[in-house]
């Protein structure tokens, strides 16, 4: 805006419907997309979400669902709000408030509408562990997102456990666990530090390999190639797209549209760098300024922060960086 130019262009249907919200850190745009039906009586289309990267316009997450309004982003732009309904009897419908987790497209939070009726305002509080609504008939209530549980330090076969917990799909195991690693910063900063050093940059001459194998006559080789340039997508996307933009094989461009299509859902090992950064971004707003577990927190931060450009542990380690340094 400062410059008056156009950032980037989203490649929107010009019948969509929906809405548009930024991170509160800007990195971030966040676009529920309702196309109607071409013409009546044709079936409803789904309702996606799309996460773009506000600075380049790259689509980052996409997603299913149920109600194409955004009510809410949280302060760390992890988590949305929207609303819907479910219905768990034929007869009744129940108006529900769904606390998103962008990194999965999946609820980590269902919460009921206080006397089934629609919220007017829904907010986040500024540490984002509550969710204050309101609506119509004049009922505010306050939400805990974040309930704290009595639990014992855990051992470390626990934490193992809790460690492949935060690859599940699933959000709420991933949250449960989450929450146990960040109520024990003693034992999960360490642990947490020996499983995620920062990635390292990907070699050109690996790179090339990898990429003029997708065309190799030999399936096991191409095959190879293909595990490797998923495993690694996040830093080798650039590469990625510009042989995708000029490659005339129908094999190689197959493999990578497939590649970047799937690359909006995250596989395990992204979210566990994922979720243990917002894990140990949690332990940073828990501690107290200056206390030895805040200083251990941010410098672990900034040791992923020092990566390779563009891997998701690299990505999440700065951008949490920049916000808890505000």
């Amino acid at each position: 805006l400062s410059q008056n130019r156009l950032a980037f262009r989203l490649p929107l249907n010009p019948t969509s419907v929906g809405t548009f919200r930024f991170t509160p850190d800007g990195s971030k745009v966040i676009h529920t997309d309702s196309t109607p039906p071409a013409k009546e009586g044709d079936p409803q289309n789904p309702l996606e979400v799309y996460v773009y990267d506000s600075a380049t316009g790259r689509i980052l997450r996409r997603f299913a669902t149920d109600h194409a309004e955004i009510q809410a982003v949280s302060p760390d732009g992890r988590t949305m709000v929207e609303w819907g309904f479910r219905s768990p009897f034929e007869d009744d419908i129940q108006c529900v408030l769904n606390v998103i987790e962008l990194a999965t497209g999946k609820p980590r939070w269902v919460l009921e509408c206080p006397n089934n009726v629609y919220p007017r305002s829904v907010a986040f509080s500024p540490d984002g562990k509550r969710l204050v609504t309101t609506t119509s008939d004049g009922l505010t209530k306050v939400w805990s997102l974040h309930p704290h549980a009595e639990r014992a330090v855990p051992k470390s076969v626990e934490l193992d456990t809790l460690w492949f917990e935060l690859a599940n799909s699933d959000a709420p195991r991933g949250f449960a666990a989450m929450q146990t690693f960040s109520q024990f910063p003693e034992v999960s900063l360490p642990f947490l530090a020996k499983k995620l050093p920062p990635e390292d940059a990907i070699h050109e001459n690996q790179l090339r390999t990898w990429l003029d194998d997708l065309d190799s006559p030999r399936f096991r080789d191409r095959e190879r190639a293909t595990r490797e340039l998923s495993r690694t997508l996040p830093r080798v996307r650039t590469a990625v797209e510009k042989t995708l933009a000029k490659t005339a094989s129908v094999e190689v461009r197959s493999r990578l549209e497939d590649l970047l299509q799937f690359s909006t859902k995250p596989n395990g090992l992204e979210l566990q760098r994922i979720r243990s950064v917002e894990v140990v971004e949690q332990i940073v707003r828990n501690s107290q300024r200056g206390s030895t577990i805040r200083e251990n927190a941010i410098a672990l931060l900034k040791r992923w922060a020092s990566g390779a450009v563009g891997s998701t542990l690299t990505t999440e380690a700065r951008e949490t960086l920049d916000r808890v340094n505000r």
